[in-house]
């Protein structure tokens, strides 16, 4: 067993763990969005200041457009990551209400991988394996 993946054939763990490191991107990629959002905003108003400043009187705000349209966008990109985050399960929901709405009834989701590997039945699987490989078997020897 290794230190990172303590269950190396484990299909549901390694399931959460793809959706674990999906998530954890997703933040971060929020919390860079957040801090761009915050430096890009903070220059637009240092410009606005400094230039109202130098005018001697305070112009028309124009800094608040990009301010409110890139905050919707940071808004919805909050609501993506925390509030409704994307998982396997809620696509399953979706589909099965979709199929739904097109009159077609919702299949039962397996999952593509068995949980387990197999194992084979034989004690010397790597004799089966070789057997099924060349095609010479218990039976053709004798």
């Amino acid at each position: 067993m290794s230190m990172n993946n303590p269950y190396p054939y484990n299909y549901e763990y390694a399931e959460a763990y793809k959706l674990a490191e999906r998530r954890v991107k997703a933040r971060a990629g929020f919390y860079w969005h957040l801090a761009v959002y915050l430096v890009v905003n903070s220059f637009l108003f240092g410009i606005y200041l400094v230039n109202s400043l130098v005018m001697g009187w305070f112009s028309y705000p124009w800094f608040l457009w990009p301010l409110a349209g890139w905050g919707i966008g940071l808004l919805l990109n909050f609501l993506a990551v925390f509030i409704m985050p994307d998982s396997p399960e809620r696509r399953q929901q979706m589909i099965a209400r979709e199929l739904g709405r097109m009159n077609y009834p919702a299949q039962p989701t397996y999952p593509p991988y068995p949980v387990q590997p197999p194992v084979a039945s034989s004690p010397n699987h790597n004799n089966v394996k070789e057997e099924v490989l060349t095609g010479k078997g218990k039976q053709g020897e004798g």
